[in-house]
């Protein structure tokens, strides 16, 4: 039981939101399905797999399972071309990386920073709930912090060697994003966990997952609510390489922010990205009006900025519960340097490169070297 630091989730019909770990007081929870030590106290649980959810979306899905053995078969190529290109011209495959996804990629978002006020809870939620797994970890016992890395397959951006096009799967291949979770290493003495602030600024991330059961979310701590109270993640059913899609923030100037990430991060703004092969299939999530999707490519992680409602005077509050995003690239030294960023060199106790930004709204995000990255792993 996680008393007032639960992890919640909000059922819609698009598909279902479910909230980290916060320290939220329980009263903002209006309506809601609780755990106790005695076991799930509920009228009904809420089974949600691909093949209950509705039988008129299962020929939509029988496509996407296509479409991912089509993407198998496409990967084999590609992976080859680019040995090929790698032996004729060294500076064929010069991206970030060596995966057929990133071949024409010099950046790629990497992971978020979120933290957690109890680790080990965060943990269970993340893997038990939502089907992640532990990829990387490391206390540092000095500053009494567990900073663990989760992540539905490897964040290595080679194809892993027992990789087998056609056969292996998805969840064992490379260039996953995680989230980096950092949480006290032992808790407080006197039992009181740190409070994080969700702001009104970071509104989900979003992940497409192929199956789970809202059973075991709650099993996991969750809680089934109408409300919200948290770090807010919306899930729903669908097929992608990598499940995580986006992190949501919202933006009091929408053309300054799409020109800052641009100009400042070098990316792109592409179509709102989809996990479901079925055209306008009630269980995706619609996209948010007049929102835009920014990235390093089509099919990988990104950022989705909402613009913020024209009767909402209350100010963007980017809150302490999300840190930052991470992106790999390279020389970011000088290129922090070059967008004036607020510090460039060492990161503090390490020997990774960093440069670290701040958009318009005050959301941060650090550019990592990406070979130093690689030899974290």
């Amino acid at each position: 039981m996680w008393s007032s630091a639960t992890a919640s989730l909000v059922l819609l019909l698009a598909g279902v939101h479910a909230f980290v770990p916060s320290s939220l007081p329980q009263h903002l929870c209006r309506h809601s399905i609780s755990s106790s030590s005695a076991g799930i106290q509920s009228k009904r649980q809420h089974p949600c797999t691909l093949g209950s959810q509705s039988s008129n979306d299962e020929s939509s899905l029988a496509g996407a399972g296509a479409a991912a053995v089509e993407r198998r078969q496409f990967i084999a190529a590609a992976a080859s071309a680019c040995a090929v290109l790698v032996a004729g011209s060294p500076e064929g495959c010069n991206a970030i990386g060596e995966l057929p996804e990133t071949l024409s990629q010099k950046r790629f978002v990497q992971h978020a920073v979120v933290n957690v006020p109890d680790i080990e809870a965060a943990i269970r939620f993340y893997t038990e709930g939502l089907g992640m797994r532990v990829v990387r970890s490391r206390a540092d016992t000095s500053a009494n912090t567990n900073t663990t890395f989760v992540a539905y397959g490897p964040e290595q951006l080679t194809v892993p060697k027992d990789w087998a096009p056609g056969v292996s799967s998805f969840a064992a291949y490379g260039g996953h994003f995680s989230l980096e979770l950092v949480g006290p290493l032992n808790p407080p003495a006197d039992g009181e966990l740190p409070f994080y602030d969700p702001g009104n600024g970071v509104q989900y991330i979003q992940i497409a997952v192929d199956t789970y059961r809202i059973s075991k979310v709650i099993a996991a701590g969750g809680e089934v609510i109408f409300g919200y109270g948290g770090l807010k993640i919306n899930l729903f059913s669908g097929v992608r390489r990598d499940p995580m899609m986006f992190v949501a923030l919202k933006v009091s100037d929408l053309k300054k922010s799409v020109q800052w990430y641009t100009d400042v991060l070098g990316m792109s703004q592409f179509p709102y990205p989809k996990a479901r092969e079925a055209v306008d299939s009630v269980f995706e999530p619609k996209q948010p009006k007049g929102s835009v999707f920014m990235g390093y490519d089509e099919d990988g992680s990104g950022v989705l900025l909402i613009p913020k409602d024209k009767k909402d005077k209350a100010p963007i509050v980017v809150g302490s519960a999300y840190s930052k995003l991470a992106v790999l690239a390279t020389d970011v030294e000088d290129e922090g340097k070059r967008v004036g960023a607020m510090y460039a060199g060492k990161a503090p106790g390490t020997s990774t490169s960093v440069a670290v930004v701040a958009d318009p709204d005050g959301y941060t995000t650090v550019l990592v070297e990406y070979d130093d990255f690689a030899r974290e792993l």
